[in-house]
């Protein structure tokens, strides 16, 4: 299965951006292999949200993670936000799972990146445009579905970059069993090369 993001679809003033989610169906003959869509097209929440923007899939296929980066939220302008989805039991349609997962504060950007574990339960989130301390380090949020299977928790503190523009959290990357995460911060220097 594959997921695509569409975050700048409709016109530019607009871009809600959506999702849709691909399985491959064999074909009888070699090169008759077709790319059919699962479940409905899953749209951002307002315009100007760029929701799809970020995008990741459990291992089985049927647990989803959507960041969109400009979502208002409830804590401002561009704090951002992630849904998760996890398709239903007729495979027929994606179902939110648990309330929206927000930014911390305007601007952080969160949902910037974003990456499940392979079973779907844990997901690491990345908010490169974060600030602490008014220092726009950016950070990175882990969470984990809680035990009855319907909201999300913070599994441990939020991880932030050391410098003011470090961009935390521009690119994340969750290993399959959710005890490692590699973590994108595309301008800082500690003196090598890269």
């Amino acid at each position: 299965m594959i997921i695509c993001g569409f975050p700048g679809n409709y016109n530019y003033d607009d871009r809600p951006g959506y999702v849709r989610v691909f399985k491959l169906r064999s074909g009888n003959d070699v090169g008759t292999a077709t790319w059919e869509q699962i479940g409905q097209n899953i749209t951002g929440e307002a315009n100007g949200d760029e929701f799809g923007w970020s995008v990741s899939i459990s291992n089985d296929g049927k647990t989803i993670a959507i960041g969109g980066k400009y979502n208002d939220g409830k804590n401002g302008k561009y704090s951002g936000h992630v849904r998760i989805y996890r398709l239903n039991v007729d495979d027929t349609r994606w179902e939110q799972i648990g309330d929206d997962i927000d930014g911390d504060a305007a601007g952080d950007y969160l949902g910037y990146s974003v990456s499940l574990s392979a079973n779907g339960t844990i997901v690491a989130i990345g908010a490169p445009y974060a600030a602490i301390d008014d220092k726009r380090t950016g950070k990175v949020h882990v969470y984990r579905i809680d035990s009855a299977g319907s909201s999300w928790e913070q599994l441990v503190e939020s991880i932030y970059g050391d410098n003011d523009n470090d961009f935390y959290g521009w690119s994340v990357d969750i290993s399959n069993d959710g005890n490692t995460i590699a973590i994108g911060s595309p301008t800082k220097s500690d003196g090598g090369q890269g």
